[in-house]
């Protein structure tokens, strides 16, 4: 349960309220709630000061995947990690696909229904990515920090406007520190918290992968990789990265596999069509 405090939160609280709505419409051609929070109840009260404030209830997520993944080592580690982040993408995927973004993906933000489903929830920083039209937004030219200073990514922390690959840096940080998560300091950056100019240069092209990807499969550093290559305003390839993820984790249980086709680019609507289709069917 959210409350807002004061008039200045509860405005937040009302955006995320009205997201909550949107991902619960049942117009939405598939239900998009399994992997994302759901709303339970939205209303009003008073504060201590009678301002008149909002509250949100939403469905209670008692679980966390670091309670499970810091039980784990070795390739039963990777292979629940890959389990994990298959249905983190999964929720970010279908962010994406109702017209928004996060905005503040981290560990923190994830909760697990009986130990084995993943839920993303805080969505009070999520923004549309998309006009009323369905095109891209405009980038604004400096909009200052949004998110978490230790997972977002580098655009974030410098101000920029943020878009879908964006979100998908922040889930592979979020990987990398599940990978690592018996490590004191998981994120190769997080031991200079107060230096940003250092954790900026980490996450910039020219610190050597092999650090920031420490302990992870062969998998994560194409996923690197090919998130190196989008723009704010390019689509996700989201199967290339699930099918990686597939990979990373048939490995780690001894499954023969095949090899990961290079990502699509310039595809045809019906083709597209026809690959998030395939997407979906790799959750049920």
């Amino acid at each position: 349960m959210k409350i807002a405090m004061n008039l200045s939160t509860s405005g937040s609280l009302y955006w995320e309220s009205d997201v909550l709505e949107r991902i619960m419409q049942p117009s939405n051609n598939e239900d998009r709630t399994r992997h994302l929070v759901r709303r339970v109840d939205f209303g009003h009260t008073v504060n201590m000061d009678k301002q008149d404030v909002g509250y949100i209830v939403m469905e209670n997520l008692p679980g966390n995947p670091v309670g499970i993944l810091g039980a784990l080592s070795g390739n039963a580690l990777i292979s629940k990690v890959a389990e994990f982040g298959l249905q983190l993408l999964k929720a970010i995927y279908d962010l994406h696909y109702l017209g928004f973004v996060h905005r503040d993906i981290k560990p923190e933000n994830v909760g697990l229904y009986h130990d084995e489903i993943l839920v993303l929830y805080d969505l009070g920083m999520s923004r549309f990515y998309t006009n009323k039209e369905g095109k891209v937004r405009e980038p604004r030219c400096h909009i200052g920090m949004r998110g978490t200073d230790e997972w977002a990514s580098l655009h974030a922390e410098l101000g920029r406007d943020q878009g879908r690959v964006d979100d998908l840096w922040g889930w592979l940080y979020v990987l990398i520190e599940w990978v690592n998560c018996a490590s004191k300091y998981p994120l190769c950056w997080a031991p200079f918290e107060n230096d940003p100019d250092l954790r900026h240069f980490c996450k910039s092209g020219l610190f050597p992968a092999k650090y920031v990807l420490r302990n992870c499969p062969p998998e994560f550093f194409k996923i690197q990789r090919y998130l190196r290559c989008l723009g704010r305003d390019d689509s996700p390839d989201y199967l290339y990265l699930a099918k990686l993820l597939l990979q990373a984790k048939k490995t780690a249980d001894g499954t023969p596999v095949a090899a990961v086709s290079p990502p699509s680019v310039n595809e045809d609507d019906e083709k597209w069509s026809q690959r998030m289709s395939f997407l979906e069917r790799l959750y049920d």
